[in-house]
């Protein structure tokens, strides 16, 4: 009879324990310092920044996200880091009370075929005490026309007789690129060019005839868009 008491007591006990320790999670859902994340052109094969939101359990109790979902899957071209760890996909993660996460982004698109902006979307889904929350993510994707030096090669050659330019696109500069003796770069009306970080343009006893005009001009920046950018100088080497 003893021995029964005992056990009925233990098992009072932990079930007493059991329940105390669902009451310990909180059953709200989750904050967001932002409901989406919208990236500034990125040009096509060239990764972005990286951009961050942040997760709040704003509850006194801890609380379990079921699931973190990345819709895209693996085929997406965002990728997220959740807290340090990057994949597609998270179960049971714990958020303790009144603290925080930090969710990173980027991403890197596929040449597309347009000659104008086109806008990716994907989103990162949230499954917490039954309810679905969903962040967006959304990046306008440019194709362009690459010059950059082909594997081994110090600088590329651009020129008129070599790779006219047209305006369709934008033109994005990588290393050294350079107008060789006797040949011309022309670079009409509406055009632009973006350096990447350290790029160059170089014209070697060449000529080079940039035909902007009023209300067309030919633009030269860096190929970081976002506007953060907008005032950093010696994005590119010039």
């Amino acid at each position: 009879m003893k021995n029964i008491i005992t056990i009925v007591s233990l098992l009072l006990i932990a079930g007493a324990m059991s329940c105390k320790k669902d009451k310990n999670f909180s059953k709200n859902h989750l904050n967001f310092s932002t409901d989406s994340l919208l990236f500034d052109t990125v040009f096509t094969t060239v990764g972005s920044t990286t951009k961050r939101f942040k997760i709040y359990n704003k509850n006194n109790f801890k609380l379990n996200i079921d699931e973190v979902e990345l819709m895209g899957g693996a085929s997406s071209p965002f990728r997220i880091n959740l807290d340090g760890l990057p994949g597609d996909e998270f179960t049971n993660i714990e958020i303790p009370g009144n603290d925080s996460l930090f969710c990173f982004v980027e991403v890197t698109l596929d040449v597309n075929a347009q000659t104008y902006p086109v806008v990716i979307s994907d989103s990162v889904r949230f499954l917490t005490n039954g309810v679905n929350q969903y962040l967006h993510l959304d990046v306008w994707g440019q194709d362009a026309y690459f010059h950059a030096p082909d594997p081994g090669s110090f600088f590329t050659l651009v020129g008129d007789h070599i790779e006219p330019w047209s305006n369709d696109k934008p033109h994005v500069l990588y290393g050294l690129v350079a107008v060789d003796k006797n040949q011309t770069l022309t670079i009409p009306a509406g055009t632009r060019v973006y350096g990447h970080k350290n790029s160059q343009l170089r014209i070697y006893e060449g000529n080079l005839n940039i035909l902007g005009e009023l209300g067309n001009e030919v633009v030269f920046q860096g190929d970081r868009l976002e506007s953060f950018y907008d005032d950093v100088a010696g994005q590119w080497g010039g």
